[in-house]
């Protein structure tokens, strides 16, 4: 599957979706983000976390849907990853802040990619 297939199979807008179908269409959006592969270092367009703009991060996993429990976001959030940084600091990440080709849509700087 590649976006060209997402956008035959999902061709709806995201908040007209039922749940269930949203859910599939946040697994799909998943896979291929994390088929390209994450950036080695972290940057974000809004200016948030500008301290660890440049520095590098592991990806500990997908950031789950709030269940009222736990760490999580709102299903119209996702897809976002959990991520790591050296001094310990855990945060949510979205594409446009660890994927490479998000993150030039996003206008991020080339001294930001590996």
């Amino acid at each position: 599957m590649n976006w060209e297939d997402m956008r035959k199979k999902y061709p709806e807008c995201r908040d007209e979706m039922p749940e269930e179908r949203e859910k599939a269409f946040v697994g799909d959006c998943y896979r291929l983000y994390e088929k390209e592969g994450f950036n080695k270092k972290f940057w974000s367009n809004g200016g948030d976390f500008k301290q660890y703009h440049g520095k590098a991060f592991s990806v500990i996993g997908r950031t789950p849907i709030y269940d009222g429990n736990n760490r999580g976001a709102d299903l119209e959030c996702l897809p976002m990853w959990q991520i790591r940084f050296e001094d310990g600091t855990e945060i949510s990440a979205y594409p446009d802040e660890v994927i490479p080709s998000e993150m030039k849509d996003a206008g991020c700087p080339t001294k930001y990619f590996a």
